[in-house]
């Protein structure tokens, strides 16, 4: 659901599961930290969201109050810090559905606990590519809600 089979689509699946080396790479590394990881965070972009399991359908997981609590961690720092506002949900029930998602798979099958997709602000008209003057605001802001999700999920799993 939300995955094209089609290469010239935005939505391409790809060919085969971790067919790229960079979804090797990253499943290869996390399985190495599997059992020790709390945090998973994607960065992506555009359109201000915080987002958790699951992409494919609109049922959330059982824990998903968890990832929900951690995500309003991170909004309410940038929001206080900049005023930029983000939307937090499961994407399938606040964006689209989109299945394939690497926050899906930490969170499914290498059972990280918080496993969230924070959509970055875009270039407004100009889509995915933030004109040069915003990219110093937006790094601020955001490195703002990861730090606060940090501390966060520190605290919540302290053993």
């Amino acid at each position: 659901v939300g995955a094209s089979p089609s290469s010239c689509s935005e939505t391409y699946r790809g060919k085969d599961p971790f067919s790229e080396l960079e979804t090797q790479a990253l499943r290869d590394a996390v399985e190495v930290i599997k059992d020790t990881c709390k945090f998973y965070l994607t960065l992506h972009s555009f359109g201000n969201y915080l987002l958790y399991p699951w992409g494919w359908t609109s049922d959330l997981p059982d824990t998903w109050r968890d990832m929900d609590e951690i995500s309003q961690v991170g909004a309410e720092a940038i929001r206080n810090a900049t005023g930029t506002r983000y939307t937090i949900g499961s994407s399938t029930n606040v964006l689209y559905a989109a299945a394939g998602g690497s926050d899906d798979y930490m969170f499914g099958v290498f059972d990280v606990p918080i496993s969230i997709t924070m959509e970055l602000p875009g270039g407004g008209s100009s889509g995915f590519d933030l004109p040069a003057k915003l990219i110093d605001k937006t790094v601020k802001e955001t490195a703002t809600g990861i730090f606060a999700m940090i501390d966060a999920v520190a605290k919540k799993y302290k053993n």
